[in-house]
């Protein structure tokens, strides 16, 4: 007995690294497809709730008179959302990030900045 069965031919063994395909590579994961939505999910929910902290109403809602001692926070109106791609443990994903335009006290205009995902 003078070859060994178990390891591949020494000639082989260069050809098959050249063009090696790792088991799994084009495989489809629905489980991890389904924690990225999820995860997607609850930025998205996050900023929106930063959002509507920021202008204090809730999606489509009216702020109520000036006048008014349950009107907080600042004044302003969203106008859509921007999409974002995020790089992290989970992977790359693109979120749509809510956009809004805040209104100060003297008049003046802003764009809202969330604090939630730094940029």
């Amino acid at each position: 007995m003078t070859t060994d069965s178990t390891r591949p031919a020494a000639s082989s063994t260069a050809s098959s690294t050249e063009g090696e395909h790792f088991l799994c590579d084009d495989w489809f994961d629905p489980l991890e497809s389904g924690v990225r939505s999820r995860i997607r999910g609850f930025i998205e929910e996050l900023l929106e709730a930063e959002l509507d902290a920021a202008l204090g109403r809730a999606r489509y809602e009216r702020p109520g008179p000036v006048g008014d001692a349950s009107r907080k926070g600042a004044v302003g109106a969203r106008h859509g959302h921007r999409d974002r791609s995020l790089l992290g443990t989970f992977g790359a994903t693109t979120i749509r990030v809510p956009r809004a335009r805040l209104t100060s006290p003297e008049g003046k205009t802003s764009e809202w900045r969330n604090v939630t995902i730094p940029a």
